[in-house]
């Protein structure tokens, strides 16, 4: 069963596949809290995909990632295969902070997989090595000659 719920002064609905309505809006109302909590730190993961896109941080993100988003699984299914990536299990961060551009709404999957990564605390927070943000993994600069 397939059901759109609607709140209250919000354009778009969730979809959800929950078997009887009562846990279809028990879903909408959690994935709605879910992104109200990320967007109160929406800073920080414009600047995680910023991150991503110029290559200062480095990591993969997993479908996994997108399932434990606040996102729909239905809409995600339905972006996927409309950029030709239904099959994936997962995709670089840096293709994925790229897609973002394009669909904001793929931070919330960034958010959860730097949650994953140790990148953010539970709080969405930036981690922190003696007050400057952690990297992962990052990637060497070519341009820097080391001999």
């Amino acid at each position: 069963m397939l059901w759109l719920v609607f709140s209250t002064g919000k354009s778009r609905g969730y979809h959800s596949e929950a078997a009887c309505p009562f846990d279809a809006f028990e879903e909408a109302r959690a994935a709605l809290d879910q992104r109200r909590a990320i967007k109160s730190r929406w800073n920080d993961v414009t600047s995680l995909a910023r991150n991503l896109r110029q290559g200062r941080m480095r990591f993969d993100i997993l479908i996994e990632d997108s399932l434990t988003s606040p996102l729909c699984s239905m809409g995600t299914r339905h972006f996927l295969r409309t950029v030709g990536l239904a099959g994936i299990t997962r995709i670089s961060g840096f293709k994925l902070a790229w897609l973002m551009l394009l669909e904001p709404q793929l931070g919330f999957v960034i958010h959860q997989a730097a949650l994953r990564e140790g990148v953010l605390n539970a709080d969405g927070a930036a981690q922190t090595v003696s007050g400057k943000t952690k990297p992962v993994r990052v990637q060497p600069n070519p341009a820097v000659q080391v001999s």
